[in-house]
């Protein structure tokens, strides 16, 4: 098998989802004879082979047939070999490709390579190195099926829930940005969901099957932080016993999640930029550059601009990073969502704890949809898993989940159901002195110095407002909070 001068040879891989048993060979050349000596090289290893005379048709079988591996001339009528490598590329396909390259391409090649090609090949090249090259790329298509197989469960692990008309447009931007390899900033408050973004960014990308490295940087220490980033070299510094690798390095062909990049120090935010526009990290301790090709994603609850203005972060990083803004909206402004949020999260809690899924009460739904929720969708989270500890009935209603609450959410009342303002305040405090008092275990000493009130203040506005000292509100008048019997029911010791 002799290809004619100057041609090169474009091998693609291209997993699917559901993997039929017989392996498929696209072999895509305009020459009779090119393609008459691949199919006897390919005959005895068993592979389903296809073939096409033009890019066009060899377009259309690899988005019909889906074959794993796919060989193609470089320079065919209607659509290069580069071509539908783009193609390939743009509609999210998981690709591999091996190069086998004349004379004079080498240059084409590299490039190719370092568009997503796997290795390329210079001719005279042997039938036993192309037989090779093609069996580990049906090994490698192998493995990413298993891969993409996951795909589908890290998805639904990484659902964002929600129907209401701010996250339905966050949906609809991350499916727009995900295809592309454009670098994205992402805004929001702390717990409300950045990570969550950012892995479904890279779930939905044509890099879905590479890395998805996380780095919060406001979590490692600043003596050791550009050793996460960059990686160093042994013996560079006290206490590198090993050689190892940064994040950057880790995340080669897939995505690196930035998280809290407003808290890098301004040396750190220097080489990450260096590293964003040119695609090359140095090792500490090293000379050599290394070649990484990677989605930076970032995220931050701080103001950049303020911080910019403060001189505490870099300007020229600001606008490398933020090609793309995504911003998450905070759990008050998608109070709608409020509902499914405790359905997904008491699902899934009950599953991992064998527990039967709790049923909440309306009045409690009703009213967790109107707390301040200052802690977003963490805050939120957190109150359903004490829920599931500490209340073993089946049904939830408000009095039990009350003394479950944060204070920062503290529900109050509304005002649109009262006609008068008296009314409004009884209930406000009734709501207040049942948290503050199951908190302190029916504690109405310390509950009073707590809220800065006399015990016997106190113990007169229970009795007024039928509280009972355990922080359950009254059903009857028969318990009188007043009474200050030992043998008062719930009465919490003075």
């Amino acid at each position: 098998m002799t290809p004619r001068a100057g041609t090169m040879w474009l091998l693609f891989f291209t997993p699917t989802i559901e993997r039929d048993e017989e392996m498929k060979l696209l072999i895509i050349d305009d020459e009779e004879g090119i393609r008459s000596s691949l199919k006897s090289l390919f005959r005895s290893e068993g592979y389903t082979l296809l073939e096409a005379d033009d890019g066009l048709s060899g377009e259309r079988l690899l988005r019909e047939e889906r074959p794993e591996v796919t060989i193609t001339d470089i320079r065919l009528p209607g659509k290069s070999g580069l071509d539908l490598l783009e193609t390939v590329r743009k509609e999210a396909l998981p690709t591999e490709t091996i190069i086998i390259t004349g004379y004079g391409d080498v240059d084409l090649a590299v490039q190719a390579t370092r568009a997503g090609a796997f290795d390329f090949i210079e001719k005279p090249f042997s039938p036993d190195r192309i037989l090779l090259t093609v069996r580990n790329a049906f090994e490698k298509a192998a493995l990413s099926q298993a891969r993409r197989g996951t795909l589908e469960a890290e998805l639904a692990g990484a659902l964002i829930v929600g129907e209401s008309s701010p996250v339905q447009a966050l949906k609809e931007k991350i499916r727009q940005v995900a295809p592309s390899d454009a670098t994205v900033l992402i805004l929001g408050e702390s717990g409300s969901g950045k990570e969550l973004v950012a892995k479904n960014l890279h779930l939905l990308s044509r890099r879905s099957l590479q890395p998805y490295v996380h780095l919060n940087c406001a979590a490692i220490p600043e003596e050791l932080l550009e050793s996460e980033l960059f990686g160093h070299r042994k013996g560079s510094f006290t206490g590198a016993i090993e050689n190892k690798k940064g994040k950057f390095e880790e995340a080669q062909g897939g995505t690196l999640f930035l998280d809290e990049i407003g808290d890098l120090s301004l040396r750190a935010q220097a080489k990450v930029l260096r590293i964003i526009e040119n695609g090359e990290v140095q090792r500490i301790g090293e000379t050599e550059v290394k070649r990484v090709d990677v989605r930076t994603v970032a995220a931050t609850n701080k103001k950049l601009v303020e911080e910019i203005g403060r001189g505490s972060f870099r300007e020229d990083l600001f606008f490398r990073l933020n090609v793309v803004t995504l911003e998450v909206p905070p759990l008050r402004e998608r109070r709608d969502d409020i509902p499914l949020l405790m359905d997904h999260f008491s699902r899934r809690i009950a599953s991992e704890t064998g527990q039967k899924p709790k049923e909440f009460s309306p009045e409690l739904v009703e009213n967790l949809t109107k707390g301040n929720w200052k802690g977003n969708i963490r805050e939120l989270k957190h109150f359903m898993e004490r829920v599931y500890i500490f209340v073993p009935a089946t049904k939830v209603g408000l009095e039990e989940a009350l003394a479950l609450l944060q204070p920062t959410s503290l529900i109050l009342p509304s005002p649109l159901h009262f006609t008068g303002y008296r009314e409004y305040i009884k209930e406000a405090e009734r709501k207040f002195l049942t948290v503050k008092l199951r908190s302190f275990g029916g504690n109405v000493a310390q509950t009073a110095r707590e809220i800065g009130i006399s015990r016997v203040n106190l113990i007169k506005k229970l009795k007024e407002l039928k509280v009972s000292p355990s922080g359950a509100e009254e059903r009857s008048h028969r318990d009188d909070p007043g009474e200050e019997s030992p043998n008062s029911p719930g009465q919490g010791a003075p």
